[in-house]
């Protein structure tokens, strides 16, 4: 229920601000490109879709009613940091649980994030998409520092992130189609049959099509897990958030979901942050590990690196994992 507030509040806050800022009658689709919804084989709708979403996260901005461009920043070349946390610090009534955390995101990369629980990873989370205030320190997106943003102008970076939560925080009254639609019925404006097109262009991609009139109650674990991701890529962010993406999940439908990760990597130039506990997953999907204990980044590497690493905490922390870290 926690998640699926912070959604509904994400979502909602983000559609108002856009209307505030752009006025009545602007619409913010991303025409896809038409021929991957025209009769053919999966395979080639799919590379289709791919290309032209592609596309659209390489402008790095949305497009305007009639084909006119937004004016945005260029896309950021591969290293570029996408996002950044400068000397991030909270607590919460007394207790730290961030201690100047430092963390940039390249872009085009995954980077993961291990630690022991309590270590403050879905904290940090919080803190990129504006669901938390540091009490110190900084967390910039491109060239906007975000943390000092009044919360009506956080709406435009919010589109820009899709967050998968730890519990896929679906909307239980609502179907999947439905689920999917959320997002755009709330900000984008777009007809019932372009909204239809989009969401089976989002299930084929994490492969679940023909589900869209389903519940969230009708489906397991993995495959909520696939509708919730989704429902994350139908605004096309150029930034992937994912909390806790395999647990609960046994080992097959684990992998699957990471298979889902490097895909959307791979295919839509995504950039992510993983945070979990499941090591044999951080070795699947990561560019690069970075570790957090008791609030403060202790090691980043490749995970090879990290588990030969010296440092005390981490080698008891890879130790811990056996077999796990080997495979």
């Amino acid at each position: 229920m926690a998640d699926q507030k912070q959604l509904a509040f994400i979502r909602l806050r983000a559609a108002k601000d856009r209307h505030q800022d752009d006025g009545p009658g602007v619409t913010h689709d991303l025409p896809l490109d038409r021929a991957a919804r025209a009769p053919g084989g999966r395979q080639d709708r799919e590379v289709k879709l791919s290309a032209a979403m592609d596309q659209s996260l390489r402008r790095g901005g949305l497009m305007l009613a009639h084909g006119q461009n937004r004016t945005v920043p260029e896309a950021p070349t591969k290293r570029d940091a996408v996002i950044r946390l400068k000397g991030v610090h909270k607590a919460f009534d007394g207790a730290a649980v961030l201690r100047g955390v430092d963390l940039e995101l390249p872009a085009g990369e995954t980077t993961v994030v291990v630690g022991p629980s309590g270590c403050g990873k879905s904290v940090m989370l919080k803190h990129i998409v504006g669901l938390l205030r540091p009490d110190a320190g900084e967390v910039w997106f491109h060239d906007t520092r975000i943390d000092r943003l009044p919360e009506h102008k956080l709406g435009p970076v919010r589109t820009r992130i899709g967050f998968l939560f730890q519990l896929s925080a679906l909307f239980d009254s609502l179907t999947v189609g439905e689920n999917l639609a959320f997002p755009l019925r709330e900000g984008r404006p777009a007809t019932a049959a372009d909204l239809t097109a989009r969401v089976g262009e989002a299930l084929e991609m994490v492969d679940m099509s023909g589900n869209e009139h389903k519940l969230p109650a009708e489906l397991s674990g993995g495959q909520k897990k696939r509708v919730a991701l989704a429902r994350a890529i139908m605004l096309q962010p150029e930034v992937m958030l994912y909390d806790e993406p395999t647990t609960g999940l046994d080992p097959e439908r684990a992998k699957g979901i990471d298979d889902l990760v490097v895909r959307l990597k791979d295919r839509l130039g995504v950039t992510g942050l993983v945070v979990t506990h499941d090591i044999v997953s951080a070795r699947r999907v990561a560019d690069r590990i970075v570790m957090l204990d008791k609030g403060r980044v202790i090691a980043t590497g490749s995970f090879d690196e990290l588990v030969r690493s010296d440092e005390p905490r981490v080698r008891a922390f890879f130790e811990a994992a056996g077999h796990a870290a080997s495979i």
